[in-house]
């Protein structure tokens, strides 16, 4: 606090010697000694305060600096990489309904409604139920895992039966246990696996591929824009 009122006053007093140079010249010569003499006497304070105000300044901007903006990909590369990933992840069947809409698709990066395309994707095939990328909020149970799976494996790889656990450590909430992992487990043994995609959100956002196309999808959740990620 006393570098602070000390600054200040060193700041006050060039202020006014400025103002006297300017507005009461025959004062000049009496100011400019006194100020060689001052500047003399605190040039290491003066240079400590040049100091200071930069780095205040840089404390002040250094948030704003920090700031990561996310770079997509192109749109068309975006649009590309869904339908690729719809190709490694629902039979001809389901793509066949699936390929107007991403034919069609627009940007919806900053809509007001959605916020991101990956939204929008994930709403309409929510909507539709068409088992292709789906979320879940950290609060939700097992139960519901249990439903989305059984739906993917229904409908996109032939009616797949795997026996899931109903609860995870005697808990069923998803968040509690490494419920994600376990079920992974046994979707492996089947030659299948959940992968997540990376939304930094309270949500989980997922689809089921095969274990076979790991890295390809994992690639194409990069170019639409996201990370890929495994539980």
């Amino acid at each position: 606090m006393k570098k602070v009122i000390y600054n200040a006053i060193l700041i006050a007093i060039i202020l006014v010697t400025i103002y006297q140079i300017i507005c009461l010249p025959f004062t000049f010569y009496i100011w400019g000694i006194g100020m060689l003499i001052f500047w003399i006497w605190v040039k290491r304070d003066i240079t400590e305060l040049i100091a200071w105000l930069f780095e205040k300044k840089k404390t002040i901007e250094k948030p704003f600096q920090e700031k990561r903006v996310i770079n997509m990909p192109d749109f068309e590369i975006q649009k590309g990489s869904y339908i690729e990933l719809v190709k490694h992840c629902c039979p001809t069947q389901t793509q066949q309904k699936l390929m107007p809409f991403f034919e069609n698709l627009t940007d919806y990066q900053g809509n007001y409604n959605y916020g991101t395309t990956l939204n929008y994707v994930v709403d309409c095939s929510t909507e539709k139920s068409l088992g292709f990328i789906e979320r879940l909020d950290w609060k939700q149970e097992v139960e519901d895992l249990i439903l989305i799976l059984d739906d993917i494996l229904n409908k996109n790889y032939n009616g797949l039966k795997v026996d899931f656990p109903k609860e995870i450590g005697g808990n069923t909430t998803l968040f509690l246990e490494d419920v994600f992992g376990t079920y992974n487990k046994c979707l492996n043994e089947h030659g299948m696996q959940m992968g997540f995609i990376d939304t930094q959100s309270d949500e989980y956002v997922f689809f089921v591929h095969k274990v076979l196309d790991r890295d390809e999808v994992a690639k194409l959740i990069n170019f639409i824009g996201y990370n890929y990620f495994e539980k």
